[in-house]
């Protein structure tokens, strides 16, 4: 969703409204993809791979917001 080596991916993708909306979700990207990878891994193509791979995305997401405001504060929260 943000990692800057895909920046030039992201900036041809998301001139469709639907792929930025999506990028701009972590519970959209981790569904979406679990989705992806069950359609092309057989052993992976169940509807709760999906959810899994959601509430993952989700859960390292909110980690990474933590910690990095950790490190970095805003201004409000010095």
């Amino acid at each position: 969703m943000e990692a800057k080596i895909f920046n030039f991916v992201r900036d041809k993708i998301t001139k469709i409204k639907f792929f930025k909306d999506l990028l701009n979700c972590s519970l959209c990207t981790g569904f979406w993809t679990g989705l992806l990878v069950g359609a092309c891994v057989p052993a992976y193509n169940n509807i709760l791979f999906a959810l899994y791979s959601s509430a993952t995305c989700y859960f390292l997401y909110l980690v990474n917001y933590i910690l990095l405001y950790k490190v970095y504060p805003t201004e409000k929260e010095k």
